[in-house]
C-alpha cells in the first residue's frame, strides 16, 4: 500500500507521470525542436535562418510559458489567482444571504437577532479566515 498514492477517491502509482513530469517533457521537446531547427532550414532560407529561428524560438517559448501558467492558475505566486480570496468573498455574501434572507416557514416572532452556538458547532472566522471549533 506504500507504493500507491490516493488522490481524487482514485488510486494512482507514484511510478506514474505526474504534472511536472509531462511540463519537463514538452519543454524539453520544444527546445530539441528549436535546437535542429536551423539546420533543417539552413539549405532553403540560407542567412534568414536566423532571424527565422529567433522568432519561432520566441513564439514557441512564449507558448510553453503561457501553457505554464494556464495549467496551475491557483497558487501562490506573483501572478496566479488569489483562491484564498475567491472563497472569503463567496463566503461572505452566503452568510450576508443567510442572515439577511427571513425564513419564509418560521413563525412570527422566533427569530431574535442573537445566534446561540453550541459546543459541537464550528465558526468560521470570515474576516481573519481563521477556522474554529
Amino acid at each position: 500500500m506504500s507504493d500507491w498514492v490516493v488522490v481524487r477517491g482514485s488510486r494512482r502509482s507514484r511510478s506514474t507521470f505526474g504534472d511536472r513530469d509531462i511540463c519537463y517533457a514538452r519543454t524539453n521537446t520544444v527546445w530539441l525542436y528549436l535546437l535542429f531547427l536551423p539546420f533543417q532550414l539552413a539549405d532553403v532560407f540560407n542567412w534568414y535562418t536566423i532571424p527565422g529561428t529567433a522568432v519561432a524560438a520566441f513564439f514557441y517559448l512564449g507558448f510553453i510559458a503561457a501553457g505554464d501558467e494556464i495549467e496551475q492558475p491557483f497558487g501562490y505566486d506573483e501572478n496566479d489567482l488569489d483562491l484564498d480570496l475567491f472563497c472569503r468573498e463567496v463566503v461572505q455574501v452566503d452568510l450576508h444571504t443567510l442572515t439577511t434572507t427571513p425564513f419564509p416557514n418560521a413563525p412570527p416572532g422566533s427569530h431574535h437577532g442573537d445566534i446561540e452556538i453550541n459546543e459541537a458547532s464550528t465558526v468560521v472566522d470570515v474576516s481573519l479566515g481563521t477556522h474554529h471549533v
